[in-house]
């Protein structure tokens, strides 16, 4: 299945099907923005009202970040320094 994205055709259409795959799951999947509102109230304490604008962009941030560790699972080039520091 390929995603019909006219803005970046050329950039999709420069991606070898490795990299068509894992676009496609990365644009196909998503947090559950309740259980992500859960979470931060669980975190932040209950005083702070999490507004469904709020939860979008934490979701937004995990699943770059859920990216990032997946593509060092993948690759081995994990570096502390590089990872944890910056």
């Amino acid at each position: 299945m390929r995603i019909n994205f006219s803005i970046h055709r050329q950039q999709l259409d420069s991606m070898s099907e490795d990299q068509l795959t894992r676009f496609e799951f990365f644009v196909r999947s998503h947090l559950p923005r309740a259980r992500v509102k859960d979470i931060i109230t669980n975190a932040l304490g209950a005083k702070y009202n999490i507004t469904d604008e709020m939860a979008i962009v934490v979701c937004g941030l995990a699943k770059l970040f859920v990216g990032e560790i997946t593509e060092i699972g993948e690759t081995g080039s994990f570096s502390t320094t590089r990872h944890i520091f910056c």
